[in-house]
């Protein structure tokens, strides 16, 4: 069964009410993920918390939540249903309809503009300066950043991050998170990584071994909105203790939220509980202590925290890496490190070319080459053979060069419309040239005439018309225009 926590720390009727209030935010928002399962009275106030120490501690919040969470194992389910009930049922209206565009990615995306950009920019600025000294945040690390690298710290790139994960709704807000990513930073990998990316060798053996099991791991496909998808096997890790898990979350986020789609649209985080566990153990041994305050300090926005425990109903999920029998599957997660630790390898070397095209999962609007049915069956792939079935009639009046200049078009269009064309090579999509993807276009069409020949038929796909009756307007290439945003 799914359990769906609610992350909010973004949105503008929130953030009146933590303005000058720096520090209280970190305790408020470290049981956010809890509301689910302990309900809004359960949870220490931001005053409560500021009241008890000027810097972020874990072990206070988690003692006032282990006090307070029910007692309940995931036989539990009718209890836990009815608490995520209760607290759902004392959310407003508008709050509800809020979290349901939240945890199913349908919420408005704010448009980024360059004015925009440099406004959000200039205030997180101005912001950053005046809380550098500022008395409830611990600011030594982000103080120790800024002496070591100004041009690191003051990164419009990083900065754009962190004012993508709170929507651009408060530059307030989006400071805070970035003095407290360096400070998580420092505290899990010492001052000596503070003013750059992570790299593999960073962690220590032990550390890396722990990650190799497979037990955190970037799912192959994303979710209905596009959204990259973060899996934890709880009952199945044997980490050192918290800060190692600390160090391994870190890293993972770090090294997959970096791009501009994922940075817009957050990630979801799935727990994956195997058998029986008592929830209160679970959320203030493996999950509070570090990730209840790493999710305010993180340059990405957690969209959803989906809790699920081992049930048959669910085993079917093809896209989870695990057997019937409980047994972790990791040949995508170790072929994944490959690709980080081989980028990493060009980028040290001094060539950067593979690092700029390298793609770990590819976006749904995406055109896959390759050959099976998930390649065929990928949404991206869909879209485009809707198209070329749209386009087959005006495709046979032309002669060669008007369909060599048809199929550019389609190029175009996919592209401009914020797709690429990946091929695949040793595990990792890289972006193909424009004459390759020409070429597709082009054979697509040729399938398509043979296929209509024989069977004297030009329909689509049920599959395919669904895609098609989704697009406003008579063009086919509208099937390739960029969502709509507010």
């Amino acid at each position: 069964m799914f359990w769906s926590c609610y992350h909010n720390d973004a949105q503008p009727s929130s953030t009146n009410s933590r303005r000058g209030e720096c520090g209280e935010a970190d305790a408020t928002n470290a049981g956010s993920s809890l509301l689910s399962m302990s309900g809004p009275e359960s949870l220490p106030t931001a005053n409560e918390a500021a009241d008890n120490s000027s810097q972020p501690q874990p072990s206070l919040t988690v003692n006032a939540l282990e006090e307070r969470l029910p007692e309940l194992t995931t036989k539990d389910s009718h209890s836990l249903g009815a608490t995520l009930a209760r607290w759902f049922n004392s959310l407003s209206v508008e709050e509800r309809n809020q979290a349901t565009f939240d945890v199913h990615g349908v919420n408005d995306i704010t448009t980024e503009t360059p004015d925009l950009q440099c406004r959000f920019l200039w205030q997180m600025d101005e912001i950053l300066t005046s809380l550098k000294f500022h008395p409830n945040l611990p600011t030594d690390a982000y103080r120790l950043a800024e002496q070591k690298s100004m041009a690191y710290v003051h990164n419009p790139a990083l900065k754009l991050s962190f004012l993508r994960a709170v929507e651009f709704a408060d530059a307030h807000l989006a400071a805070e998170r970035y003095i407290r990513f360096y400070n998580f930073k420092n505290l899990l990998f010492g001052p000596d990584c503070l003013v750059r990316d992570l790299t593999w060798n960073d962690l220590c053996p032990a550390d890396q071994q722990a990650y190799e099991k497979g037990y955190l791991q970037l799912l192959p496909e994303r979710d209905s909105s596009n959204r990259l998808i973060c899996v934890y096997f709880s009952n199945l890790d044997d980490y050192d203790d918290a800060t190692q898990f600390g160090r391994l979350l870190f890293y993972n986020c770090t090294n997959t939220s970096s791009t501009w789609e994922s940075e817009r649209k957050g990630i979801i985080v799935i727990v994956w509980v195997l058998g029986e566990v008592n929830m209160k153990k679970f959320v203030t041994k493996n999950y509070l202590p570090v990730t209840g305050h790493m999710d305010n300090a993180m340059p990405y926005k957690l969209a959803c925290l989906h809790l699920c425990y081992n049930d048959s109903l669910f085993n079917a999920a093809k896209a989870i890496p695990i057997t019937d029998a409980g047994e972790l599957q990791v040949n995508w997660h170790l072929m994944l490190l490959e690709m980080k630790q081989r980028a990493e390898a060009h980028v040290r070397s001094g060539h950067n070319s593979e690092s700029t095209t390298f793609i770990l999962v590819p976006s749904n609007q995406d055109v896959l080459f390759g050959r099976g049915r998930r390649i065929q069956s990928f949404p991206g792939n869909i879209r485009l053979k809707v198209t070329v079935e749209e386009l087959l009639p005006e495709y046979e009046t032309l002669d060669k060069d008007g369909k060599t200049k048809l199929a550019e078009r389609i190029v175009v269009a996919v592209k401009e419309g914020g797709a690429r064309f990946l091929s695949q090579e040793k595990g990792a999509w890289t972006e193909t040239t424009d004459d390759l993807a020409r070429l597709k276009v082009a054979q697509l069409f040729r399938n398509r005439r043979k296929t209509s020949t024989s069977s004297g038929d030009n329909a689509a796909s049920t599959t395919e018309k669904k895609y098609a009756d989704t697009v406003d307007g008579a063009c086919p290439l509208g099937l390739f225009k960029k969502p709509k945003t507010n």
